[in-house]
C-alpha cells in the first residue's frame, strides 16, 4: 500500500464518521440515504485533495523490502487472518469469538453499532446503562453503523474493518519504524512466547501473566485502535518528519494533520491524550528545537520515559 493510499484511507474513515455525526444531530437522521452520502462524501471530500498533493511525491517512494521485511509482513498478516477472521462467528445459533480477551467487547461494540444504525437522537444515549449519556468513543462503531444501514452485516462489517485496519496498521508501522516497528508491535509479549516451540500450539501465552501482548490484549479488543493506531503512527511520522528531518515538503497536508489530530478523541481518547502530551513537550522545549534536532530525540524519549513512569506509580497506587 501506498502511503498516499494510506492517508486517503484513513481520511474516509475519519470524514464519513464526521459526517454521519453531523447527519445524526440533523433533522434527517442517520438513515440508509444520509449513510450512502457519508460514504460517498467521505471518499471523495478529502480523497481528492489528498491524492492529487500526494501523488506529487510529498512522500520518498517506499523502499524495496528485504528478507527480513517480508517475514514480518507474513507473521503479521497471519496474525490479523488467525484473529480477525474468527473474531465474531457463529455456533449452534450463538455468537462465538476466538479470544477470551473479547468476550465482553465484541457484545459492547454489537450493542452499539445496532443502537447507531437505528437513528438514535444525538447525543446518543448510553444503551446500555439507563439515564446516561454515551462516552464510549463511538468513531469506530458509528462506521459500521453506517455499514450496516448500507447492506453490510454488522459481524461482516466487524471483519472486514478490521482487516482494513489490520493493513493500514501494517502501512504505518513500516512507515514509521520500517521492519523492527512491525516486530516491536507484533512480538512484544515477553519470553513466554518462546513457549510456542514447547507445543507448538496457536494460543496467548501472556494471558495468565502481568506482562501482556499488545496485539491480543489491546489491539484485538479495543476496536478503536484499528483506527488510533495507524493514524498516531502517521501524525508521529509526520511531526517527525517536520521537526527532526526538517522537510516541510514531504509532510502531511495542514487540513489532514487537523482532520487527524482533532478527531482521534472520537476513536481512541488515550491515543489522544498522548499525542497532546507530547505536542504539549515540543511547544513548551520549542527554543531547543530551533537550536539543535538532537532536541527532538530527547523529547521523544523523555515522553515516553516520563509517560511510563507516570503509568507506572499509578499502577503501584
Amino acid at each position: 500500500m501506498r502511503d498516499g493510499t494510506l492517508v486517503v484511507v484513513l481520511c474516509w474513515i475519519v470524514s464519513s464518521t464526521l459526517l454521519g455525526i453531523l447527519f445524526g444531530y440533523s433533522p434527517l437522521g442517520l438513515t440508509t440515504a444520509t449513510s450512502i452520502v457519508a460514504l460517498v462524501l467521505g471518499l471523495v471530500l478529502p480523497g481528492v485533495p489528498a491524492f492529487m498533493k500526494l501523488r506529487k511525491s510529498r512522500f520518498e517512494p517506499a523502499p524495496r523490502l528485504g528478507f527480513f521485511a517480508y517475514v514480518v509482513c507474513i507473521f503479521f498478516l497471519a496474525f490479523a487472518v488467525r484473529e480477525f477472521s474468527q473474531v465474531i462467528f457463529l455456533a449452534n445459533d450463538s455468537v462465538r469469538v476466538i479470544s477470551p480477551n473479547n468476550i465482553g467487547d465484541i457484545c459492547l461494540h454489537l450493542t452499539h453499532i445496532n443502537y447507531l444504525a437505528s437513528n438514535p437522537h444525538f447525543w446518543p444515549e448510553n444503551p446500555i446503562f439507563a439515564f446516561d449519556k454515551l462516552r464510549y468513543p463511538i468513531g469506530l462503531n458509528l462506521f459500521n453503523a453506517e455499514l450496516k444501514l448500507v447492506g453490510v452485516d454488522p459481524r461482516l462489517g466487524i471483519i472486514l474493518v478490521a482487516f482494513l485496519g489490520s493493513i493500514l496498521t501494517l502501512r504505518a508501522l513500516f512507515l514509521f519504524n520500517g521492519s523492527f516497528g512491525v516486530a516491536a508491535f507484533l512480538f512484544n509479549g515477553g519470553l513466554a512466547g518462546f513457549l510456542f516451540f514447547q507445543s507448538f500450539a496457536l494460543k496467548d501465552y501472556q494471558a495468565d501473566l502481568a506482562w501482556k501482548s499488545i496485539p491480543l490484549a489491546m489491539f484485538v479488543t479495543q476496536r478503536g485502535l484499528l483506527y488510533a493506531v495507524p493514524a498516531g503512527l502517521l501524525l508521529l511520522h509526520h511531526w517527525r518528519t517536520m521537526l527532526l528531518e526538517r522537510r516541510p515538503e514531504r509532510c502531511l497536508p495542514l487540513w489532514a494533520e487537523c482532520l487527524f489530530y482533532c478527531t482521534m478523541p472520537l476513536f481512541h481518547l488515550h491515543t489522544f491524550i498522548f499525542l497532546s502530551f507530547l505536542l504539549l513537550v515540543v511547544f513548551v522545549r520549542r527554543p531547543k528545537l530551533a537550536r539543535s534536532p538532537a532536541s527532538t530525540r530527547s523529547i521523544l524519549f523523555d515522553t515516553g520515559h516520563s509517560l511510563r513512569v507516570r503509568c507506572d506509580r499509578i499502577c503501584q497506587d
